[in-house]
């Protein structure tokens, strides 16, 4: 892509970033995350030439054979949930869905989503956006959340429950160890780190901090 800009302010630095912004935030139009390089010309000046390249390691076709069958499997699991009564019904269901399809291993992903739903690769981040993706479509609330487990970059949930109350879920920690779905309060997110300003409080119920039967 090349742009020609009459007020040049360094804008070749935030490309990459608007780029990566975005993508994160259509996962379901972009499948893969290219790679950004941007060169300016001339070298100095207000009115600039930006030459932007995008590294794909997909061809074209490939990447919208990849967007039908994501599109085709969230569709899918939104109307196998839709019908249940209660949200913790339609999140026991939805995590059904995903397990019985695939008996989840761990790679690199280029392409998260996909991999997720139609390869059955737990990357966490892709998994993150299947589960935020499904909900939306059956109109339940829910978070995607960007923190840390155990130091390092992670990417899990947070939804609503039936009480008006809110639960984390990691969903790519489910499936690969707990191998059930584990609704849990900020207090059980043991080696969890996330900003909670950003996010609903997820706390046990009066009921359950006072140690009576939930």
């Amino acid at each position: 892509l090349t742009v020609r800009i009459t007020n040049y302010q360094e804008q070749a630095e935030t490309i990459p970033v608007f780029v990566a912004d975005y993508c994160a935030a259509n996962p379901q139009i972009i499948m893969e995350q290219p790679t950004v390089s941007v060169s300016a010309y001339p070298e100095s000046g207000n009115v600039r030439v930006l030459e932007i390249n995008f590294g794909y390691t997909h061809e074209p076709l490939v990447l919208t054979g990849m967007q039908h069958s994501v599109q085709n499997s969230i569709n899918g699991a939104a109307e196998y949930i839709r019908y249940r009564e209660t949200n913790q019904e339609k999140a026991a269901l939805l995590f059904t869905y995903l397990t019985e399809r695939f008996h989840y291993t761990t790679a690199e992903s280029k392409t998260p989503l996909y991999d997720a739903l139609c390869r059955g690769i737990a990357d966490p981040t892709g998994l993150a956006q299947a589960w935020q993706i499904i909900c939306d479509q059956a109109g339940m609330e829910c978070y995607t959340v960007s923190g840390l487990c155990g130091g390092e970059p992670h990417t899990w949930n947070i939804i609503t429950t039936d009480e008006n109350s809110y639960r984390h879920v990691d969903l790519a920690q489910n499936v690969l160890e707990t191998h059930e779905l584990q609704l849990l309060t900020d207090e059980e997110m043991v080696e969890y780190y996330w900003d909670t300003e950003e996010y609903p409080v997820c706390e046990a119920s009066e009921e359950v901090q006072s140690g009576e039967e939930p």
